[in-house]
């Protein structure tokens, strides 16, 4: 990171200086930080929205915001080659180091934004579809090989699967494949995977499916023109649904009664509270409790004692 916030400080310092310099105030090393600062950030943010700043003038501003001018600023830089215990480099160093550790508070942000996210989002994964096992060897038992589910929501579903194709199995090329359709029965999505002989495989994927899908078909594998006798087995079939962020952040809200939030100056802060109500036990709920805490203990003791006993024997 540190090169290229230098790379940026060359630029703005060129750009300003080539304007020329005269005697005005000097700005303090403190403040000359901050303006730095905030110019590095502004012809960041110039380059990363590919603006055009050869006829603009974005530095000004800033020294305004100070109480400062162009001149004050070049009489500035002139003045550090008469400075003997300052060095504009000290101030260059400085002003990196703010932007790093300003960065690394962003990229923690950021960090904290994607666990309340997944967070949310775990809270309303389901699964939509599950199948243990599926054997496959005969050419009319092909057909268990398809599989069709309808899409009623708008997210995400990850498809998970093992599947093995014996060396009994002498289908070459065999391919899986998938795909979704729309009411108009138009496919908006097609996948196709290269299935591998000889050994139990893993395979996960994501489908987003585009507006308007409303069935999902995966064909595990395609027999449909092969002629030897199959032998494949798919296990551990599951489809799960994941909803879009805001959704899920909104379910959030309604479940926990709070969302966690991430404020740009700030550190994470709570707004709201739980509202939860620890359920009470009756008293012959407390009191069966007991009695089988005081059984266990009773039998926990009893088996120490007869395995005392056991090992005194066998020394003897």
């Amino acid at each position: 990171m540190k090169h290229v916030f230098r790379y940026i400080a060359l630029l703005a310092t060129v750009a300003l200086v080539a304007v020329g310099c005269s005697k005005s105030k000097i700005i303090p090393d403190r403040e000359l930080e901050n303006i730095t600062r905030e110019m590095f950030l502004v012809n960041a943010y110039a380059k990363a929205q590919r603006v055009d700043t050869d006829s603009l003038d974005i530095y000004t501003p800033i020294l305004n915001k100070y109480g400062y001018t162009q001149e004050d600023f070049f009489n500035t830089l002139a003045n550090f080659q008469k400075r003997k215990s300052a060095r504009l480099s000290d101030v260059i160093e400085n002003t990196i180091a703010s932007l790093e550790s300003m960065a690394d508070g962003y990229e923690q942000k950021l960090r904290n934004l994607n666990y309340i996210d997944s967070l949310a989002k775990s809270m309303c994964t389901r699964e939509v579809l599950s199948v243990d096992k599926i054997k496959v060897r005969r050419l009319r038992d092909t057909t268990r090989l398809f599989l069709s589910l309808p899409i009623r929501d708008v997210g995400e579903y990850v498809i998970a699967y093992n599947y093995h194709i014996d060396t009994l199995d002498k289908n070459t090329h065999l391919q899986s494949t998938q795909w979704t359709l729309t009411a108009d029965s138009v496919r908006n999505h097609y996948l196709r995977t290269s299935l591998v002989h000889g050994e139990r495989r893993t395979y996960k994927t994501t489908l987003t499916p585009k507006a308007g899908a409303t069935e999902y078909h995966i064909q595990f594998a395609d027999y449909a023109k092969r002629e030897e006798k199959p032998y494949i087995t798919i296990d551990s079939v599951r489809i799960t649904y994941i909803p879009p962020t805001e959704e899920a952040l909104a379910h959030m809200d309604s479940v926990m009664r709070f969302r966690p939030q991430v404020e740009l100056c700030d550190s994470i802060e709570v707004y709201g509270s739980l509202d939860a109500v620890v359920p009470m036990l009756s008293r012959d709920s407390l009191e069966a409790m007991d009695k089988r805490a005081k059984e266990a203990a009773e039998a926990k003791k009893k088996a120490e004692a007869k395995s005392k006993k056991n090992k005194k024997k066998s020394k003897k």
